[in-house]
């Protein structure tokens, strides 16, 4: 006895656009695209608002403290001029930050941290546009 064949399907195929095509990025669940919406909305606004006036505040406090932990001046081991900055943030946390090129150290005295700067001398450390 022969097995019977499967019918032909005739059905001409019809390629079926991307998820991209309608404007889903990757692969959509009816959850994304909840989320999505939600995140839209006006409560979500309000909510991105907060948080940014959040960060703001805690921005002005961490620079308010820094400001009152300034202990003075001396001069930079790179760029030779005097507007390296020592904060004592902490017990044992000391900051130096030159105004002038950028240039940092920090350890957990004030030797230590002025020690940490000159072995950086050269290397390019600039505390105003990396983090670190």
């Amino acid at each position: 006895m022969t097995s019977p064949k499967e019918p032909r399907d005739d059905t001409p195929e019809t390629p079926h656009p991307a998820p991209g095509a309608y404007g889903i990025r990757g692969s959509a669940t009816p959850e994304s695209l909840i989320l999505e919406q939600l995140s839209q909305g006006p409560k979500a606004q309000a909510c991105r608002r907060s948080k940014a006036a959040l960060h703001q505040l805690i921005r002005d406090a961490e620079q308010a403290h820094k400001a009152r932990s300034r202990v003075g001046t001396e001069t930079c081991p790179q760029c030779g001029q005097p507007r390296l900055a020592h904060y004592r943030l902490a017990e044992r946390f000391h900051l130096l930050e030159c105004a002038h090129c950028g240039h940092h150290g920090r350890g957990t005295s004030a030797a230590a941290a002025r020690a940490d700067a000159e072995s950086g001398v050269g290397s390019g450390r600039d505390w105003r546009t990396a983090p670190g």
